[in-house]
């Protein structure tokens, strides 16, 4: 009976990341043309190679990827402990079980939330333009 319940587990959790990831594999046209976006062009064209973000956009947006896919992490937890929750039929070691899941997946969402306010400050103070009192 046991792996009965964890093959329903295994299955609902692979339902339920296929649904979180397939809209990451559509094969829809490119990005709307801007101006940033030929000014890239033409600079990739004249310099290959060459880009036209900063590192500190290179590190604001590897710092914002890293925090989504958490983010996304924190929220197959709490979907997941909630149905433990749910589907504990009064045993009470599935209840605190699935507690423990949900308290720990809200103080890593806090711990997360933090770290991109913190990470959110720096690199704006790094790409803004200052008196001399940002960090360049």
């Amino acid at each position: 009976m046991l792996k009965i319940a964890r093959i329903k587990h295994a299955v609902f959790l692979f339902i339920f990341i296929a649904f979180l990831v397939i809209p990451f594999f559509v094969f829809a046209e490119g990005e709307i043309p801007t101006a940033g976006n030929r000014l890239n062009t033409v600079a990739q064209d004249t310099y290959p190679g060459s880009s036209a973000d900063s590192i500190e956009e290179t590190i604001s947006k590897a710092i914002n990827a890293i925090l989504g896919l958490t983010g996304m992490i924190f929220f197959v937890y709490m979907i997941y402990g909630g149905y433990l929750w749910m589907t504990a039929n009064g045993k009470e070691e599935n209840v605190e079980k699935a507690k423990h899941i949900i308290r720990n997946t809200i103080i890593g969402l806090i711990i997360v939330l933090s770290a991109y306010a913190i990470s959110n400050y720096v690199v704006s103070a790094m790409l803004e333009p200052g008196n001399g009192t940002t960090i360049k």
